[in-house]
C-alpha cells in the first residue's frame, strides 16, 4: 500500500508539473495562427525549389504549385499583419494559475480515489482479480464486509498467552520486514479467532516471501481467508489453494480446504470423496493426526451428506499401532496392491480409483498414480465419472499424459 501511494503521488506531481511548466516559465510574444501558416508556406516554396533542382518535379507542375502556395502565403501574411502578435498573459496571473493547478489536480485525484477507490485493499494479482470478476462471486473483501460482526471469537485465551500475543504484535509492528515474526503472529491470531487480522498478517507474510512462500504458508493464508469469510471460499482463497497444490500436491490442509471449495461449487460427492481419502490416509499413516482429526472429517462428511464409509477396518488400524515403521509401510503397500488388483480385475466406483491414485501420490510414486489415472479412464464407462476422477487427480497434481 505504501509503495502504491508513493508511486501514485510522485506520478501525479510529475504530470502536474509537466502541464503547468509553460505557465511558470512564461515567454515573450507569441506568434498567431496566421503567422505560423505563413512560415509554413515559405518552407513549402523552399522545398519546391529543391525538388525542381533535383528533377523530381516537372517545371510546368512546379509553376502551378508555386502559384497556389504563393496565393496562400499572401493571404496568411495579410491576416497576420492585420491581427498583429499575441501578447503574453501577465506573469503573475500565469504563475498563480500554475500554483492552483499544481495543488488542485493532486487534491482532486485524491478525493475521487477516496470516494470510489479502495485504499485498504491488498495487492491483487491480475489472474486472481480476473478470476474474481469472471466468476461473479464476492471477493474476499466483500465477503469479510458481509461477515463483519457476525463471526464469533474463540474462547477467552489464557492471560499469559494473550499477553505474549500482544507483545508479539508490538514487535512485528516495529519490524515490518520480519518474516518469522509475521508467521508467528499469523498463527497466534488464528488461534485467538481473530481471523481478519490473521488474514491480513498472512497476506503481508506472502508479500514478504514472494516466490519463496511454502505450501504451509499458502495453506495458512487460505485457511485465514476462509474463516474470515465465515467458511466462504473466495476466488482469492481458491487461488491460494491452487498454489498450495502446485507446490505440494499431497498437502493435507490444502486438500482439506479444497473440499470446501468443491462443496461450495455444488460438487458434493467430490468433496466427500476427498475427505474420505484424507481420513483413510490418516488411519494408516505412520504418524496419524489422531482421533480428533478423524472425528472432524467424519462430522464434515456426515454434515455434507456422505455415508462416511471408512477405508481400512478398525482391526487394520489396531494392528498398525503395534507395528514397526517398516511393517506399517509394508502393510500399506499390501493394501494398495490389493486395491489395485481388485480395480484392475473387477473395476469399481470412481471414489475407489481416486483413493488408489491418492495412495500412490502419498507413497511418492507419481508414475504409478498417472498409470492408474489412465487405467481408470479405460475402465470407467460413464463420462461424468471419468471427469470426476481426472479432476480429483488434478487436485493431487496428476495429469493425463
Amino acid at each position: 500500500m505504501a509503495t502504491f501511494l508513493i508511486v501514485a503521488i510522485a506520478g501525479t506531481l510529475l504530470v502536474a508539473i509537466f502541464m503547468v511548466w509553460p505557465l511558470v516559465a512564461g515567454g515573450g510574444r507569441t506568434a498567431g495562427r496566421d503567422q505560423l501558416d505563413a512560415e509554413l508556406y515559405r518552407d513549402q516554396l523552399t522545398e519546391l525549389d529543391r525538388d525542381l533542382a533535383r528533377g523530381t518535379i516537372e517545371a510546368a507542375e512546379a509553376e502551378g504549385a508555386r502559384a497556389e502556395i504563393a496565393r496562400r502565403l499572401i493571404a496568411s501574411t495579410r491576416k497576420a499583419q492585420a491581427a498583429g502578435e499575441l501578447n503574453p498573459a501577465p506573469v503573475a496571473a500565469s504563475r498563480l494559475t500554475a500554483v492552483v493547478a499544481l495543488i488542485a489536480a493532486p487534491a482532486l485525484a485524491g478525493i475521487i480515489y477516496l470516494q470510489v477507490g479502495s485504499p485498504g485493499l491488498p495487492d491483487c494479482p491480475r489472474e486472481t482479480c480476473n478470476r474474481a470478476a469472471a466468476s461473479g462471486l464476492p471477493s474476499q473483501e466483500e465477503a469479510e464486509k458481509q461477515m463483519a460482526g457476525r463471526i464469533s471469537s474463540a474462547e477467552e485465551l489464557d492471560p499469559d498467552y494473550a499477553a505474549l500475543l500482544e507483545r508479539l504484535e508490538g514487535i512485528v509492528e516495529t519490524r515490518p520486514e520480519d518474516v518469522e515474526g509475521h508467521r508467528l503472529l499469523a498463527r497466534g491470531l488464528a488461534r485467538a479467532g481473530r481471523w481478519v487480522e490473521a488474514r491480513k498478517t498472512n497476506d503481508r507474510l506472502i508479500e514478504l516471501l514472494g516466490p519463496r512462500a511454502s505450501a504451509d504458508d499458502l495453506a495458512s493464508q487460505a485457511e485465514a481467508m476462509i474463516f474470515a469469510a465465515g467458511g466462504y471460499v473466495s476466488p482469492e482463497a481458491l487461488m491460494a489453494l491452487e498454489q498450495v497444490m502446485q507446490r505440494e500436491p499431497g498437502h493435507i490442509m490444502g486438500r482439506y480446504y479444497a473440499g470446501f471449495a468443491l462443496r461450495q461449487g455444488g460438487r458434493v460427492e467430490e468433496a466427500i470423496a476427498l475427505w474420505q481419502a484424507l481420513r483413510a490416509e490418516d488411519q494408516t499413516a505412520a504418524t496419524p493426526r489422531g482421533a480428533g482429526w478423524q472425528d472432524a472429517l467424519t462430522a464434515l462428511i456426515e454434515e455434507t451428506g456422505g455415508s462416511g464409509a471408512p477405508g481400512p477396518t478398525e482391526e487394520d488400524v489396531r494392528a498398525a499401532d503395534d507395528m514397526t515403521p517398516e511393517e506399517r509401510a509394508a502393510m500399506v503397500a499390501g493394501m494398495v496392491a490389493r486395491l489395485e488388483e481388485r480395480l484392475t480385475e473387477r473395476g469399481g466406483e470412481p471414489e475407489d480409483w481416486v483413493r488408489l491414485i491418492n495412495a500412490y501420490v502419498q507413497l511418492q510414486k507419481t508414475e504409478d498414480a498417472r498409470r492408474i489415472l489412465v487405467m481408470s479412464q479405460e475402465k470407467i464407462g460413464e463420462k461424468t465419472a471419468r471427469a470426476f476422477v481426472r479432476e480429483q487427480a488434478l487436485l493431487m497434481g496428476i495429469e493425463m499424459p
